[in-house]
């Protein structure tokens, strides 16, 4: 976790290229966030339910 505080910017690309996914590995959950000049948190999901995109 301490490595995506520091260096959001090295996570999975969402299909999109505008947002950026962290998956946890231990719990059923992806957030969704965008990296300007912050890190802004767009979503947080629950891996049993069906996507917005989907």
């Amino acid at each position: 976790m301490m490595m995506t505080l520091e260096m959001p910017e090295t996570l999975k690309m969402r299909v999109d290229g505008q947002a950026r996914e962290l998956v946890f590995g231990e719990i059923p959950y992806i957030v969704a966030y965008r990296v300007t000049e912050v890190v802004e948190i767009l979503a947080v999901m629950h891996t049993a339910r069906k996507r917005p995109d989907e």
